[in-house]
């Protein structure tokens, strides 16, 4: 009986080890499926930087050893295997994104990055022309009632072949060639209407109180972006609106002074307000028109290293009247560099509100993609070493505007300028102007500069 016992048990006891090397078995080859499945499923990481991966410590072990620029790739592979919507997924523009974040991270607004359209109106910009056909586009309702929003002429360019073919300001341009501006971004519209000079577009015009669209096909032309606007006002004063520092710049302002100058100018209004900058050689310019001698601006680099851009006296105009500045908080970078300047030597009086107060120097790099990047890598300082960094330039008369003073009474900060004109030109014969070095080096600072380098607040601005 003992022994049938023994027996027994020992055969309880196989079959008990038994199953449990089946369940063993079996969970292991479960197990293992569900770790391939897993595998596969996850980000695999290019050979390339595999080979690098180093053990790093964590919860769950090694862990490999990235690089920033690897953990963007790893991301980027992600949203590939995973996203749910992969119609949505366009790299290009998830690149634009993240290089946009890069910058970002590093809490300067005027470092940036502009794709390869934004970089080409850039460059229309600063080259103060284009081709096409000469209209400031924007975006307008359609339908006052419904809000419906279109394509707007703002206003067709003086003597543009837009203004030449008909186009009046408050025209809709509803088809491009046939194509319909309906949902159509500003920009992509922009590009379509910019073309080769001598090549035609045909546009469908919208025009309110005109039952039926009008077809108007007109040849594109070179466009000038004309920067600088001025009249001879009250007393013989000049008035030079100065818009944005670019590569015209120079050549208008020279042309305005001697049509004033031809005319008899007894004082300047200067006005600079709402310039948002521009091309920093072309500050230093604009400042030796003024300046007979000295210091236009400082710079110091990310080493510290310090360098005075010196005026160009060959520019010197030896105006010998008196100078009212206007600014205001749209006054910025390149504008600001004069208006510090001539406040600094006494040569102006600076009349409005404080400026925006940007003081930095970006130097442009452009990219392989047809982009660029717009990378600071000064700041910048008034002849007096003021730092005017988010403090901007305080004027010597302080005179407030805003939209309801200037409904009730007109430009008060233009008037107010002309008053001082008119003060001071009463005593302006009893004044002499500075007179110029008289050595006269062959090159300035200024001139050794890169033309590639500006100092721009990106306002936006759009002409077809």
């Amino acid at each position: 009986m003992k022994r049938t016992q023994i027996s027994y048990t020992i055969a309880t006891l196989l079959a008990a080890l038994g199953i449990l090397g089946l369940t063993f078995t079996a969970g292991y080859n479960f197990r293992a499926t569900a770790d391939n499945h897993q595998v596969s499923s996850e980000v695999q990481l290019p050979r390339e930087f595999l080979a690098s991966i180093k053990p790093g410590a964590g919860v769950h072990g090694a862990r490999p050893d990235l690089k920033p620029f690897e953990y963007l790739w790893e991301v980027m592979q992600a949203l590939k295997h995973h996203y749910v919507e992969p119609s949505k997924i366009d790299e290009t523009q998830l690149t634009y994104g993240a290089v946009r974040g890069i910058l970002k991270a590093l809490g300067d607004r005027y470092t940036r990055f502009m794709d390869p359209d934004e970089y080409a109106d850039f460059s229309v910009k600063n080259a103060g022309e284009f081709e096409g056909i000469g209209a400031q586009l924007g975006v307008g309702y359609l339908d006052e009632t419904t809000k419906e929003q279109g394509l707007k002429i703002v206003a067709p360019l003086p003597g543009s072949p837009a203004e030449k073919a008909g186009l009046k300001k408050g025209d809709f341009i509803l088809k491009i060639d046939g194509k319909s501006t309906e949902d159509m971004a500003l920009e992509v519209a922009v590009h379509m209407i910019r073309g080769t000079r001598g090549t035609k577009i045909k546009l469908t015009i919208g025009r309110k109180g005109v039952k039926d669209p009008l077809d108007v096909t007109i040849v594109r032309d070179t466009i000038e972006i004309h920067t600088v606007r001025f009249e001879m006002m009250e007393n013989s004063i000049g008035y030079i609106h100065l818009r944005e520092f670019n590569e015209k710049t120079d050549k208008e302002l020279a042309s305005a002074f001697a049509e004033l100058r031809k005319k008899g100018m007894k004082g300047l209004i200067f006005d600079l307000r709402n310039d948002p900058g521009g091309l920093l050689d072309v500050a230093v310019d604009v400042a030796s028109l003024f300046m007979p001698t000295g210091t236009v601006v400082y710079t110091k680099n990310r080493t510290g290293k310090e360098e005075a851009l010196k005026v160009e006296p060959e520019r010197y105009l030896g105006l010998k009247i008196p100078i009212a500045l206007l600014i205001n908080g749209g006054s910025a970078s390149a504008s600001e560099i004069v208006s510090g300047a001539l406040q600094d030597s006494k040569l102006a009086h600076l009349i409005g509100e404080r400026s925006f107060g940007k003081a930095s120097v970006q130097l442009l790099v452009p990219l392989q993609n047809g982009g660029a990047l717009a990378v600071t890598t000064a700041k910048y300082f008034t002849p007096a070493k003021r730092d005017i960094t988010d403090k901007g330039i305080e004027p010597d008369e302080v005179v407030k505007l805003d939209e309801d003073t200037f409904t009730k009474n007109g430009d008060v900060q233009l008037k107010k300028a002309i008053e001082y004109c008119k003060k001071e030109a009463a005593t302006a014969g009893l004044k002499k102007a500075p007179a110029a070095e008289a050595l006269r080096p062959t090159k300035q600072a200024s001139r050794l500069m890169p033309t590639n380098l500006y100092n721009c607040v990106p306002w936006t601005s759009y002409n077809g």
